[in-house]
């Protein structure tokens, strides 16, 4: 009887998260837990796909529902063999904030993501994945993706700072981050002579068909990865001066 693994998805009752948990849940020798904000949605859909099929509660805005979400997934469920990191929003405005006061867009597409990497490496099984969906927009006009600016490319604690500004460069400034969140956890797990040893890449979406065309962003010049995302900072103006990891 072949072995069973386990493949953790955020943000899963809708777009690229529901068509993932589907296939994967359809694939032979897989089982799916599924992280998500509206427990309602994630039932229902647990009842769809199986009763194997894991749930967890995840609101990415809010860092306490974060370190609950790993603390249950450690306490309930077997060693993960790939952690998806789909979950995401973009919102208008650059004002808004979240639960603990930062950025609402930094705060889901990046610091949520984070910690929940962070607090979930142990938990992941020998030769894990985590898989982050990115997306082409963190090239802003350098690529022409789409109606969306060049990210900010300043100290993350000032990122994570809301202020008024555009909603399209956070999320633009907030998939940068991304990148680079998925090209340092890559780094340090490079050349790992451990039999742990975890694997780490970012991918831009690839929209699945029930998606409507209007709510499918540019991903004109999006790059192809397999060990993290490639990213450019512009030549002018200085880098961050504090890590994203």
């Amino acid at each position: 009887m072949g072995t069973t693994r386990t493949a953790l998805v955020t943000g899963a009752t809708s777009g690229l998260g529901l068509a993932t948990v589907r296939r994967l849940a359809a694939t032979p020798g897989w089982r799916v837990v599924l992280a998500v904000r509206d427990l309602r949605r994630g039932r229902a859909l647990a009842g769809e796909l199986g009763p194997d099929t894991g749930l967890v509660a995840l609101d990415l805005a809010s860092l306490a529902s974060v370190r609950e979400a790993a603390a249950a997934v450690a306490g309930q469920e077997p060693p993960v063999d790939v952690l998806v990191l789909n979950a995401g929003l973009q919102v208008t405005r650059s004002d808004v904030a979240s639960a603990d006061g930062h950025e609402l867009t930094f705060a889901v597409n990046h610091l949520g993501n984070y910690l929940l990497t962070r607090l979930l490496l142990p938990q992941l099984a020998s030769g894990g994945r985590v898989v982050t969906v990115g997306s082409g927009t963190h090239f802003g006009t350098l690529r022409k993706s789409g109606p969306y600016p060049r990210p900010r490319w300043e100290d993350p604690r000032v990122l994570a700072t809301p202020r008024e500004g555009s909603g399209q460069r956070a999320y633009a400034t907030s998939k940068l981050a991304t990148v680079y969140l998925s090209r340092e956890l890559a780094r340090r797990t490079r050349g790992s002579t451990s039999s742990r040893s975890t694997r780490a890449c970012c991918r831009p979406p690839a929209w699945p068909a029930t998606t409507p065309p209007a709510r499918r962003p540019s991903t004109a010049g999006s790059p192809r990865c397999s060990s993290g995302c490639r990213a450019r900072r512009p030549s002018s103006g200085p880098p961050a001066s504090s890590p994203t990891w």
